[in-house]
C-alpha cells in the first residue's frame, strides 16, 4: 500500500512493504541463533536464507508498487512529490575536468 506524508510544502510517497522489511531487519537481528542452535534441533542456516529471501521479496514489492504508483501520474502531478525508496539514494558523482 502507498503511504503518503507531507512534510512543508513537499509530498513524501513510500511504499508500506519497504516498512515491513525494516520489520524484519529488527526481527533478524534480535534472533538469537546460537540459542537455536544449541537448544533445538532447529535448523538455523535454513531460517537465516528464509531471512534473505523474504528481505528480497519484499524489497522487489516494494519498488514495483511505488514505480507503478509513479508511472499512474502526470509531470505536473509530480511536481512537489518525493519518492522514497528503500536504502541509500543513488547519487552521480562527477570529477571536475581539468
Amino acid at each position: 500500500m502507498i503511504r503518503e506524508t507531507k512534510r512543508g510544502s513537499k509530498t513524501h510517497v513510500t511504499s508500506t512493504f519497504f516498512d515491513d522489511l525494516r520489520l524484519l531487519q529488527k526481527s533478524e537481528i534480535e534472533t538469537d541463533y546460537r540459542d537455536l542452535h544449541r537448544n533445538s534441533l532447529f535448523n538455523t542456516e535454513k531460517l537465516k536464507l528464509s531471512y534473505v529471501v523474504q528481505k528480497m521479496v519484499l524489497f522487489k514489492q516494494g519498488c514495483r508498487e511505488l514505480t507503478a504508483w509513479v508511472q499512474q501520474r502526470s509531470v505536473e502531478q509530480l511536481k512537489n512529490v518525493t519518492t522514497n525508496y528503500y536504502g541509500n539514494d543513488y547519487e552521480e558523482e562527477s570529477e571536475n575536468v581539468v
